[in-house]
């Protein structure tokens, strides 16, 4: 009896594996995303200990870099949108980024903010700030949408889970 199990297990291997290889290279063969966000709030002037959060007081530091006084570094709070895209279609004409967004003390006013694109380029990187008085005077963003898109057709198009 134990050697009919065995038996039938190996049969079935084969069966297995090749699934398993078929799964993997339709993983493999998945469409690579043409935007990519990153988002950081930068909340607090005080730095963050090294200790507790490196990859936090980097990025700190980072935005926070060439502002000496107390006035310089809260002019850099704020949030901060870096849009990776990549124009895998190579698709000619004029190419936009543009982010959509509301800010907590705007109500439903949309608020937008835009850049075009280099014609030569396939990739890059597009950054979007609130910070300075449109932070002090709006708020937090509590929603936003960005979208890539070519004249008026949207070839791609990120968002918060908030955005209506």
């Amino acid at each position: 009896m134990r050697m009919k199990f065995v038996s039938s297990c190996c049969k079935k291997a084969p069966i297995v594996s090749v699934i398993i290889g078929l799964f993997s290279l339709c993983a493999s063969c998945a469409t690579k995303d043409i935007m990519q966000v990153k988002q950081y709030h930068l909340k607090s002037i005080d730095v963050v200990n090294m200790r507790q959060a490196p990859m936090v007081r980097g990025e700190q530091m980072y935005r926070m870099r060439g502002a000496v006084s107390r006035e310089e570094r809260s002019q850099r709070l704020g949030q901060y949108y870096s849009v990776r895209w990549n124009n895998v279609d190579e698709l000619q004409g004029p190419l936009r980024i543009v982010m959509d967004y509301h800010q907590a003390a705007t109500g439903s006013e949309v608020l937008t903010m835009s850049q075009d694109l280099p014609a030569a380029e396939t990739s890059g990187l597009v950054k979007f700030t609130i910070s300075g008085e449109s932070y002090r005077t709006g708020g937090r963003v509590l929603a936003w949408r960005i979208r890539m898109m070519n004249g008026s057709v949207v070839i791609s198009e990120k968002r918060s889970y908030m955005w209506k």
